[in-house]
């Protein structure tokens, strides 16, 4: 991958995961169930830790995709899917 298309995967990241946060954000603010609200703003840190990860990934193919499988990501995002139950 070329510098240039590592910029572009870099900046498409970042894209996708700050139009998450931002949809997390307003789920936030649309949900009364304090449970809910609890599990989506983990959801939220665990994209915002995705987002600085990807912004820290500096032209490193393995640090861009590990921003997109981190651990702590899937976990909240499964815990928003257990509550939606």
């Amino acid at each position: 991958m070329s510098a240039g298309e590592m910029a572009k995967a870099t900046n498409d990241l970042k894209v996708a995961l700050t139009e998450l946060h931002f949809t997390i954000s307003t789920d936030i603010d649309n949900t009364s169930d304090p449970q809910l609200r609890t599990k989506l703003t983990a959801y939220q840190v665990s994209v915002e830790n995705a987002i600085v990860a990807a912004e820290g990934a500096d032209g490193d193919v393995v640090k861009l995709l590990a921003a997109t499988t981190l651990p702590e990501m899937r976990t909240a995002q499964q815990g928003v899917k257990e509550t939606c139950r």
